[in-house]
């Protein structure tokens, strides 16, 4: 004679299966909102890169044609990039540049960028001021809200320490001399 056995653990693989099915439908909205926003992140990382990178290149230029600007006057430097302004102003103490590129998406991703970059950046509003969290502002009448404004500031040519390069030897005294020792 032979017993029936009931199995009765039939259907929980299936339960099982579905219960994590549920708990991964509910978790993935969260996942992709937090790769987007990484990815996000990581865009605006490279925009502000960007910026920075560009600053010795835009120094260089301003140094080796200094002769070539007017004092307290504003000058357009062309360049091939349609999103991308340069203007140089001359004064008396320093040479200031203002890079200004054309808003990338939203107003609040220009502010993220600015964020990055630092006090020398700023972001134009309705009122065509560009305004920086390093406390300076410019009036930028061609640009629309949402542009960012860079700074770069370079002395003057008499005063600029970054023109030369000053070595000195680990074991020169104060004069600027070598003393005849290795070691003190």
């Amino acid at each position: 004679m032979r017993i029936a056995r009931i199995n009765i653990y039939r259907g929980a693989s299936l339960t099982e299966m579905l219960f994590a099915l549920a708990i991964a439908t509910f978790i993935m909205p969260f996942a992709i909102s937090q790769i987007s926003d990484i990815s996000d992140n990581l865009k605006n990382m490279s925009v502000a890169r960007e910026f920075i990178s560009d600053s010795d290149a835009i120094k260089n230029y301003m140094r080796l044609n200094y002769d070539l600007f007017k004092l307290d006057e504003i000058t357009e430097v062309p360049n091939d990039d349609k999103n991308t302004r340069i203007f140089i102003m001359k004064t008396v103490d320093a040479l200031t540049t203002f890079v200004i590129r054309k808003k990338d998406g939203s107003i609040l991703r220009s502010h993220k960028i600015a964020d990055m970059i630092g006090m020398d950046a700023a972001v134009v509003e309705d009122d065509t001021v560009a305004y920086s969290t390093g406390g300076w502002a410019v009036n930028v009448p061609d640009a629309s809200a949402g542009d960012i404004v860079f700074r770069i500031q370079s002395e003057s040519n008499s005063n600029d320490s970054e023109k030369y390069l000053h070595r000195r030897r680990a074991f020169d005294n104060e004069e600027g001399s070598f003393n005849g020792k290795f070691f003190n």
